[in-house]
């Protein structure tokens, strides 16, 4: 009877079987992954803050429907449904005061459309000033219902007219320089369907220039509110989620454990 005489001898694995065996291996990583994933799902709460994601949406100038935001669906409307509740307005228009006298403005408003009856949102209010200005305000203010002053004036500038003459000069914080572009938050609140007060943040490109051109001035950039009612901080946005950072954890251990079975494999072929 012949005996293997060298039973260390290289035992070299066919390319056929070495694809089964990574197949299985990574089959086994995935399954891993999942399971901590699902695991980590289970706790999972539902994130406060709600983000519409980057926009650049211009306001149309002197359009005094403008744009209508809805929270809930992240959708924005030129046209507004009368039959939707929605959450904000921003509008650049001119406004009559008396037969004569106006003012061109860009507003932050709460109404809905035009013949929704009682479904005003008459609680959205910006973050103002003393004298009633929407503040123009930078990344990181808190906004909340202790931080800050709201107003019922959401004009984020004004040019008052007489006859089609300007009257004095425009105001409000968000002219700046009357130069320079201004980019920054406005600060707000509003009633959420649940008649909570809840407190959000837009971020805005302001040129006052093309203001007091009488040109279109404003883009929106985006928006976030807290839904719980606590305070947000302008520029907050949701952070990862657990299920997300899961995912994250569960790719880096399949795959350590697919690079240990393969290291193991490659040991029969030397």
């Amino acid at each position: 009877m012949l005996m293997n005489q060298n039973p260390k001898s290289p035992q070299v694995l066919s390319p056929q079987l070495q694809r089964r065996l990574d197949r299985h291996f990574l089959a086994c990583s995935a399954t891993i992954g999942a399971s901590i994933a699902l695991a980590a799902g289970a706790n999972e709460a539902k994130a406060d803050i709600v983000y519409s994601g980057p926009l650049n949406v211009g306001v149309p100038v002197d359009n005094f429907t403008g744009l209508y935001f809805d929270f809930d669906t992240k959708t924005i409307s030129t046209n507004p449904d009368p039959t939707v509740q929605y959450d904000a307005n921003i509008f650049d228009a001119y406004i009559l005061t008396g037969q004569t006298a106006g003012y061109h403005s860009v507003s932050f408003y709460g109404p809905k459309p035009l013949g929704a009856g009682s479904q005003v949102n008459a609680s959205l209010a910006t973050a103002s000033s003393t004298d009633g200005q929407t503040l123009k305000l930078s990344a990181g203010v808190v906004i909340g219902p202790s931080s800050m002053t709201f107003g019922k004036q959401n004009d984020l500038a004004n040019q008052f007219y007489d006859s089609d003459i300007k009257v004095g000069e425009p105001t409000g914080q968000w002219l700046g320089d009357k130069v320079h572009v201004q980019i920054g938050y406005i600060g707000f609140r509003f009633q959420d369907q649940n008649n909570q007060t809840d407190y959000g943040w837009f971020k805005v490109s302001f040129d006052p220039v093309a203001f007091m051109n009488d040109d279109a001035s404003t883009i929106i950039l985006g928006w976030a509110y807290n839904s719980s009612g606590g305070p947000i901080t302008t520029g907050q946005i949701p952070e990862p989620g657990s299920v997300a950072l899961a995912l994250l954890g569960a790719g880096a251990a399949g795959l350590t454990f697919w690079r240990k079975k393969r290291a193991e494999a490659k040991k029969l072929e030397s």
